[in-house]
């Protein structure tokens, strides 16, 4: 019964869909529209088109910094244990001068891969160029028990007295020097460890005796020369020094302490032009560096390019490190004194003087450039006011031509008598100049000795 009772409800409740007229179609199941499938990249592929763009960007000598650690940081998202992810990173910040967040980088790396030689050896030098000596030693030493068989090498001993001597460790350094002269009596590199052993204990005559030890290899070493111009610059021979400094930055163009030094004491005595190619070579060199753009700033104004020294001031040093004193001071000194600009000249100085607070006192510069730049500002205001009055005031009346007859001619001739000109064209005009001599020593440039 129950069977029969399936077997009849289908077809009365087909009648009664009939009744109320109910009819069937055909229903085609059409395929969904096609849409247009995106396939993820793999973090190794985001990876390989970083690395593309940041070789293309070295080789055109334009690299889009902001895509390439766009594309980094996007890998390392995906994955965070691809260490050459973290590695190339690292040396696109240490490119730009962000030494800090480099340091990070590598240590991400190193924690995936932390027997990485490559990764050790880039965190010392992250280290030296942060003068954390400390550290750099203590990686370095990590580094060389990394691979005992290279650590023998004269190279990784030279670097290992180098470091010895950052850190005052001179007996140290003098010791792994001369390790290295017993095998190989002609390594100019171990010369310049001892050099720089006595140039940081001011021996300055042994430094120059070190060097001319050296010169008997008949080997050029741009560090060496270098440390030799530090010396003379300490015994105040400043031609000296200039020689060697140039010496250094010819024989290794890309030495940026050579350069630095070359370029402070080049401005610090007036040879201006020099001073804006080498400064302008240590900028190449680290585009980030407070020093090397301070001085560079500093060059370009010397050479009279104001505009171009603003640009410094405003795009890089302040852009790059808000509320830099030195750039602060040293714009507003631009403003005011060599582009006539005192109202700028001011607002930066009220910043300084402002941001330095008990630092500094009455006396400084500063409030002296500030007293300047409102003098300044009253003098352009009153100029302003008098030329307005001058273009407001009406015309003369123009009278006729009778109302002036006689009134210019002499009454008697024959009384005129001819003054006698109490000029003498023989003597110099006597009266003062009012062109102000020029300022041919800007302020802060003074050389910062580099080794």
């Amino acid at each position: 019964m129950n069977a029969m009772r399936k077997h009849l409800l289908l077809p009365l409740g087909c009648a009664w869909l009939l009744s109320i007229g109910c009819t069937t179609k055909v229903v085609k199941n059409d395929p969904p529209p096609q849409r247009d499938v995106v396939v993820e990249k793999t973090a190794e592929e985001i990876y390989q088109e970083a690395v593309g763009i940041h070789k293309e960007g070295k080789r055109s000598g334009s690299i889009d910094h902001a895509q390439v650690e766009k594309l980094y940081r996007q890998a390392i998202e995906k994955k965070p244990s691809l260490a050459a992810a973290h590695f190339n990173l690292a040396a696109l910040y240490e490119e730009t001068g962000q030494y800090n967040r480099a340091t990070r980088q590598l240590g991400q790396a190193l924690q995936n891969d932390e027997k990485n030689p490559e990764a050790t050896y880039r965190l010392v030098q992250l280290y030296v160029r942060q003068k954390q000596h400390d550290n750099a030693l203590r990686t370095y030493y990590r580094y060389l028990r990394l691979d005992p068989q290279n650590a023998k090498k004269a190279e990784m001993q030279i670097n290992l007295a180098s470091l010895q001597v950052a850190n005052n460790q001179y007996e140290d350094a003098l010791k792994t020097a001369q390790g290295i002269l017993a095998l190989d009596p002609e390594n100019v590199e171990a010369y310049r460890v001892i050099a720089g052993v006595y140039l940081k204990q001011k021996k300055y005559k042994i430094v120059h005796l070190v060097y001319q030890l050296a010169e008997k290899t008949k080997k050029k070493d741009a560090r060496l020369f270098n440390i030799r111009g530090l010396a003379f610059m300490n015994e105040q021979k400043m031609p000296e020094a200039m020689y060697f400094f140039g010496e250094a930055a010819k024989e290794d163009p890309n030495l940026f302490s050579a350069q630095m030094n070359l370029g402070l004491l080049a401005l610090r005595y007036h040879d201006y032009s020099r001073a804006l190619t080498t400064l302008q070579q240590a900028v190449k060199l680290r585009p980030r560096s407070q020093e090397a753009l301070l001085g560079y700033a500093l060059a370009l104004r010397a050479n009279r390019k104001f505009e171009e020294a603003e640009k410094v001031y405003q795009e890089q040093l302040l852009k790059y490190y808000p509320g830099h004193a030195s750039s602060v001071f040293n714009l507003a000194v631009l403003h005011l004194r060599f582009m006539n600009k005192p109202k700028l000249a001011e607002t930066s100085l009220r910043r300084y003087i402002g941001e330095q607070g008990s630092r500094i006192g009455e006396k400084h510069a500063a409030y002296q450039l500030l007293k300047e730049s409102q003098d300044r500002l009253k003098m352009q205001e009153a100029e302003e006011k008098e030329k307005l009055a001058k273009q407001q005031k009406p015309a003369p009346r123009k009278t006729d031509a009778k109302d002036n007859i006689d009134k210019n001619v002499p009454k008697d001739l024959s009384t005129d008598k001819l003054e006698p000109d109490k000029g003498d064209p023989d003597k110099p005009d006597d009266k003062k100049s009012d062109d102000k001599p020029e300022d041919k020593n800007p302020e802060g440039a003074k050389p910062a000795p580099r080794s």
